[in-house]
């Protein structure tokens, strides 16, 4: 899988991209930065962290029909093929499937699959307008490749402008959006807890904010987990502390009280 990604500079220096917050641009890029070979990002809330945007700004690339989000959470990067041209026989493929086949690529842009049947009326001759001469009938039934590619393009321009997009857009869903240390650190606050705030942030934000398999839902429910492991750690209610030196003697040596012992045994033992 090759890691290396290209950003097309007419495509970033276009109006319609900067335009783009600039939150946005950087969830962007980061977006790119997470997909995969054919353009399909599953680490969107780690962009989103990372890039520190919001719903609001990943909503603002849906409006500006810079990327699609399907029910499952995953993203598609629009015009990945304008960025990036990987040789075939280098692309891993998606694990993506289902989302991909929701697609089609036109001109290196990924558009929403319409019906087939669309182009394929356009395409239909009429019997009626067939004669007996075999070589016009030919040029009836058999379409040329600049006819053809005539349609495909006058279809493109119609979608990008939204007059001819009959695939509804997926429905919203509400998104887990990841605290800032300084929330926890309030929430913490507030209940009285032990949890550190800043080990409970880098240790999610090194998962993607994943608890398990899943997507986190909830980062207060799991500061509570924490703080149940916390509290079946110090049954006390205290953390283990380390026992204080215990105080110096207060006692007070004096030599000339020695010296007066040690002479007064030496005596004693002289007349003996």
């Amino acid at each position: 899988m090759s890691r290396r990604r290209i950003f097309e500079v007419d495509f970033m220096c276009s109006d319609n991209f900067c335009r783009c917050s600039q939150p946005a641009k950087l969830l962007y890029i980061y977006m790119c930065l997470n997909s995969d070979d054919e353009g399909f990002c599953s680490g969107v809330m780690q962009a989103m962290f990372f890039a520190g945007a919001s719903d609001i700004n990943l909503q603002e690339l849906k409006d500006k029909n810079l990327i699609y989000e399907f029910d499952s959470g995953v993203a598609c990067i629009k015009h990945w093929h304008v960025h990036n041209l990987i040789r075939a026989d280098r692309v891993k493929a998606t694990l993506y499937q289902k989302e991909k086949a929701m697609l089609e690529v036109i001109n290196n842009v990924y558009q929403w699959r319409t019906n087939d049947n669309q182009l394929t009326t356009k395409c239909q001759p009429n019997d009626n307008q067939m004669t007996s001469n075999v070589g016009q009938m030919s040029a009836q039934v058999k379409l040329s490749k600049d006819k053809i590619s005539k349609v495909i393009k006058e279809e493109v321009s119609e979608e990008e402008s939204g007059q001819q997009v009959s695939t509804p857009t997926p429905e919203k869903t509400t998104r887990f959006i990841p605290p800032s240390q300084q929330d926890v650190e309030n929430y913490i606050a507030e209940h009285g807890y032990h949890v550190d705030a800043e080990r409970f942030i880098l240790f999610y934000s090194s998962k993607g904010w994943m608890v398990g398999k899943n997507k986190m839902k909830d980062w207060k429910a799991a500061v509570q987990t924490w703080e149940k492991s916390w509290k079946a750690d110090h049954p006390n209610g205290t953390a283990t502390q380390t026992k204080k030196p215990e105080k110096e003697s207060n006692s007070t040596f004096d030599i000339d009280e020695f010296f007066n012992l040690a002479v007064a045994h030496t005596r004693k033992a002289g007349s003996q």
